[in-house]
């Protein structure tokens, strides 16, 4: 075993982490979040909106893969919301 001991080093603090809901991508044939590795190339469609869950984004990333349960076929689509330069960082409302 080692001698040495783990973890924070002493007199550092303990830094406040932001917790993020993750959408999981899923199969929508059988629900299984069991997938295939990304094939291709990502595609991504630039522009402004507002996704499905009321978030403001600056992208669109689509992904093919596949789900490794049931073979179903299916393109993963995420919603991305980058600061452009310039831009001021402002906290978000929830």
């Amino acid at each position: 075993m080692s001698e040495g001991r783990t973890g924070r080093p002493k007199g550092s603090k303990t830094r406040d982490r932001v917790v993020v809901d993750v959408r999981v991508s899923h199969c929508p044939t059988c629900q299984s979040t069991e997938r295939a590795e990304y094939s291709d190339a990502p595609q991504r469609i630039d522009g402004d909106g507002i996704s499905p869950e009321g978030r403001p984004y600056t992208a669109v990333l689509l992904r093919r893969t596949s789900c490794l349960n049931c073979g179903q076929y299916r393109v993963d689509r995420s919603y991305i919301c980058e600061l452009k330069s310039g831009d001021p960082v402002s906290p978000v409302d929830d």
